[in-house]
């Protein structure tokens, strides 16, 4: 995550990129997989005090080998440790 300000209205920018491995060992068939996925966002944080702000972040998830790709939005509350 990068924030862009450290004011009240705090917006930020994210990436993440994730690997996932699996193995089934089992009847009829064993069969190994892998995967590979990433997520981008935006979004914005409203702090209420040092340490606690409301979020709420738009990100766009995408896995390529399952072909699948989805737009969510959350929004909660999010706890810096400082």
């Amino acid at each position: 995550r990068y924030y862009v300000t450290q004011k009240q209205f705090t917006p930020f920018a994210e990436l993440a990129i994730g690997r996932s491995w699996s193995h089934h060992n089992g009847y009829p068939e064993t069969f190994r997989s892998s995967s590979t996925s990433y997520t981008i966002g935006t979004g914005l944080n409203y702090f209420i005090s040092k340490n606690v702000a409301l979020e709420g972040i738009m990100r766009y998830n995408r896995s390529p080998i399952l072909n699948y790709g989805a737009m969510n939005f959350a929004a909660g509350l999010q706890f810096f440790i400082r």
